[in-house]
């Protein structure tokens, strides 16, 4: 399968915006085009546990998904994607692991790392399995948005550690990096219940201030690192911009880089690098 990773600060819409194009492009597109869970889905019935696939594919498709829900990540053949993953990228972990903004978090919250990795490491690895040639996933948490795991609390890690794990994951087909203004950010994060934007909440306005200032830096060196060190096209896209033709802008370029005819926007300026 072919990927097409969304990329950005937390709260600038990755979520959203993949699953609202994805389900345009499933429609319109002449390539199948799946969200990540779509993608497990489709590879569990196909290519996962003989038991599990024959069950996945006699159901209706909406109780297949309730029910692939509930095994999600139990089954043997996940299992063993995610420990295939470990192997693959040891020494990525081990790096990350060992650099700076992470041996200061506590071990509550390199738990949640870890296990945010593995089940994105894992995921990739199952995909592996196939889905079709003409098969394209839409990512909003993929290896390159993981990087956001080098973002201390109060510093935004060093470049050289950043470099040394971009360095190390596989590329997506095309990056599409969302951008908005940092109070746009901040209030989409705050109306969220999960995960990171759930401990910022806790935090004062300054400190949630600080988050959104290293992360900002942070993806200027993304697309920093993507222009000098890979041939990886960027799209660069206002994410504060009125949703629907956001949606619609996206849809457009997806719909000619899956066609293999890029439009427009694929040669926009990446920001922090002119």
């Amino acid at each position: 399968m072919r990927c097409v990773e969304f990329i950005g600060p937390p709260g600038v819409g990755k979520t959203t915006l993949v699953n609202e194009v994805a389900a345009v492009l499933a429609r319109s597109a002449s390539s199948t085009v799946f969200t990540p869970e779509e993608a497990a889905f489709h590879v569990a019935k196909h290519h996962g546990e003989p038991s599990v696939a024959r069950v996945l594919r006699v159901l209706p498709q909406w109780l297949g998904r309730r029910v692939f829900r509930l095994l999600e990540g139990r089954t043997l053949w996940q299992q063993d994607a995610i420990f295939r993953f470990v192997v693959q990228k040891h020494k990525l972990i081990h790096e990350l692991f060992e650099a700076p903004a992470m041996k200061s978090r506590a071990e509550a919250d390199r738990l949640v790392v870890l296990s945010g990795l593995l089940r994105s490491g894992g995921l990739l690895a199952s995909l592996e399995r196939g889905g079709g040639d003409d098969a394209w996933v839409l990512f909003d948490e993929g290896m390159l948005q993981k990087s956001m795991m080098l973002v201390g609390g109060d510093s935004a890690g060093t470049e050289e550690a950043l470099r040394s794990y971009l360095s190390q994951v596989e590329m997506p087909d095309l990056v599409v990096l969302l951008d908005a203004a940092a109070d746009t950010c901040v209030a989409r994060m705050m109306g969220r219940s999960k995960g990171l934007t759930a401990r910022l909440k806790l935090k004062s306005d300054e400190e949630r201030s600080a988050f959104l200032q290293n992360s900002a830096l942070h993806w200027r060196r993304v697309a920093r690192y993507l222009a000098e060190e890979t041939t990886v096209p960027v799209l660069s896209v206002d994410a504060g911009q009125e949703k629907s033709l956001l949606v619609c802008r996206l849809v457009d370029e997806l719909t000619g880089v899956i066609s293999g005819a890029p439009g427009q926007g694929t040669a926009l300026p990446l920001p922090g690098t002119r």
